[in-house]
């Protein structure tokens, strides 16, 4: 990749850093068929709006959320690694696409990247068919 291919995304990623160090939390409203989902992990989970499928997966909701709304699902996801490094995964931005890093569960070192790139709608999956996301009610 040359460098003329490889600036968007440093730009990107640098207007996505700015845009979380601002935490504009309005980002959390829902918007227009949007639903509140979280993950339960301890008693301060966050609820984060998101397109849900009407299907569900194993019972939980199969979840899509805005690119801004993403922004703070990477952050609770490395804040929840932080907490609970056993079975957590970590989070990181590669130009528009989210990496999700989680251990194989194994006895050696070894890591199982999942990639999550924006859908048509530019919306992201994150743990999607995989992660037990809950409605909140």
């Amino acid at each position: 990749m040359t460098n003329s291919q490889s600036q968007p995304n440093k730009k990107g990623r640098n207007q996505r850093q700015a845009s979380v160090t601002a935490r504009d939390r309005r980002a959390l409203r829902p918007q227009r068929g949007e639903e509140l989902v979280t993950i339960t992990i301890d008693d301060r989970d966050p609820a984060f709006p998101a397109l849900v499928a009407a299907e569900l997966w194993n019972g939980a909701a199969i979840p899509r959320f805005r690119p801004e709304v993403a922004e703070f699902v990477v952050d609770w996801i490395n804040d929840t690694y932080a907490k609970y490094p056993d079975g957590s995964a970590r989070a990181h931005w590669d130009g528009d696409t989210i990496v999700l890093t989680r251990s194989d569960g194994d006895t050696r070192p070894s890591y199982i990247e999942d990639r999550v790139e924006p859908d048509d709608d530019g919306r992201y999956g994150i743990g999607a068919r995989a992660w037990v996301w809950e409605f909140v009610s």
